[in-house]
């Protein structure tokens, strides 16, 4: 972990960083992905893979957010605990690139992100409020509602994503 010895007495509050490895086969990480743990008794603590792969055991092990991109097995600094300028989060998902976009909610000061494992983005979970699990990532910027949007043939995407400012707190 990497934070100052004057314990924000000149700087405010601090943030905290750890150093770990991208253990996607072959997917790269880029910057501002939420990252968890992949504890499978070899070297646990130390590598990552994306909430997707992940599966269920992203909400538990969720262990920052990516500083840089980093391709599949390289090295990644991850903010553990601090302001992030820029988070990759999930806004809609459809069924079929054929489907129509449903209206995608707004995101509001301090809302709650919870980990989507299939999206493998963070998404809104509640109005400033969790239930399920401790609040980890919270929204410090907002973001306007989108009405309907017909399917159209040039965006071939299944997932909505956008990026917001947020505060992360994995430990």
């Amino acid at each position: 972990m990497q934070t100052p010895c004057l314990g924000g007495l000149l700087t405010g509050a601090e943030d905290a960083y750890i150093i770990c490895r991208n253990d996607e086969a072959s997917t790269a990480i880029a910057k501002g992905d939420t990252v968890c743990f992949t504890m499978d008794g070899t070297r646990d603590g130390k590598d990552v893979v994306l909430p997707g792969t992940g599966g269920l055991k992203s909400h538990s092990l969720i262990a920052g957010v990516a500083e840089e991109a980093a391709v599949a097995g390289a090295k990644v600094r991850l903010k553990a605990r601090g302001v992030v300028n820029t988070l990759n989060i999930m806004r809609m998902t459809r069924a079929a690139t054929t489907d129509a976009w449903a209206t995608i909610p707004a995101v509001a000061l301090y809302d709650v992100f919870n980990i989507d494992t299939v999206g493998g983005y963070p998404r809104r979970s509640a109005a400033a409020a969790e239930t399920i699990h401790p609040a980890s990532i919270i929204a410090l910027g907002t973001l306007a509602s989108v009405a309907t949007q017909a399917s159209t043939t040039s965006n071939t995407s299944l997932v909505s994503t956008s990026t917001i400012k947020a505060f992360v707190r994995v430990f």
